[in-house]
C-alpha cells in the first residue's frame, strides 16, 4: 500500500504534537515541583486545556486518516510497553 505525502505530513503532524504535549507536561512538572504545592489547581487548568486542544486536533487526523491512526497507535503502545518492562 503506498502512502501519499499528505499521510507522511499528518504523521510527522502527530508525532510532533506528541512531543510537545510531553514537553508542555515536563515543564508543567518542573512547575509544580517548584512551588511546592502552591498553584496546583492553576497548573491542572492549563494541562486540562492543552489535552483539550491536542485531543481535538488528533481526531481530526484520526477521521481523516483512521488505518495511519492504527499503526502510529501501536508503534505507541509497543514503544510505551517496552519502556515499562523496563
Amino acid at each position: 500500500m503506498k502512502q501519499t505525502h499528505s499521510e507522511d505530513v499528518d504523521f510527522e503532524t502527530i508525532a510532533a504534537d506528541v512531543a510537545k504535549l510531553r514537553a508542555d507536561l515536563e515543564r508543567l512538572t518542573d512547575q509544580l515541583k517548584q512551588r511546592g504545592g502552591a498553584g496546583v489547581t492553576q497548573a491542572i487548568s492549563e494541562a486540562a486545556g492543552r489535552a483539550g486542544e491536542l485531543e481535538e486536533v488528533v481526531e481530526g487526523v484520526v477521521k481523516a486518516h483512521p488505518l495511519t491512526s492504527v499503526v502510529v497507535a501501536a508503534a505507541i503502545g509497543l514503544v510505551a510497553g517496552t519502556m515499562l518492562r523496563r
